[in-house]
């Protein structure tokens, strides 16, 4: 079982993690996500987008998170034995905000090192393993050269 480990702004107030609803995507900073056409079919097929940091009610960190099936309808890698839909962890960006953005392209680095990227990634675990999804993958780096 994952330990709890809510995060705490700069101020001592606790984060809140919670999975990206649609009534909630005015709030969320979308740099990475589809068109709306693309986000509506998400919701359609997966109920939320991902998950999303919470300070007060400003959105200020995003996980992207994909429902995939894979070949042949199932997630059978012949290897693992694993047979149903997958939970993607794609991007994460902490300290981006519609509010900080509208300033600069640049993240707000105050909240960098209070465990907002892992309380992100166990609380789309958590969602995943209580959606009936067989296994949860994440890619490790950026998919470009460093």
């Amino acid at each position: 079982m994952m330990k709890d480990m809510t995060p705490t702004s700069v101020d001592g107030s606790p984060i809140a993690v919670r999975p990206i609803r649609r009534e909630e995507l005015g709030k969320v900073f979308l740099r990475c996500f589809p068109d709306g056409g693309r986000i509506e079919t998400m919701f359609k097929t997966q109920e939320v987008i991902g998950m999303a940091a919470w300070d007060g009610d400003k959105c200020i960190a995003q996980q992207h998170c994909y429902r995939l099936i894979l070949p042949n309808g199932s997630a059978d890698n012949g290897c693992l034995g694993i047979s149903g839909p997958v939970w993607c962890h794609a991007c994460c960006h902490v300290g981006r905000s519609i509010e900080g953005f509208s300033r600069s392209d640049e993240p707000d680095s105050r909240y960098f090192g209070l465990g907002i990227s892992t309380a992100l990634c166990q609380a789309s675990i958590r969602w995943a393993l209580e959606h009936d999804y067989q296994a949860i993958i994440a890619p490790g780096t950026p998919n470009r050269s460093l």
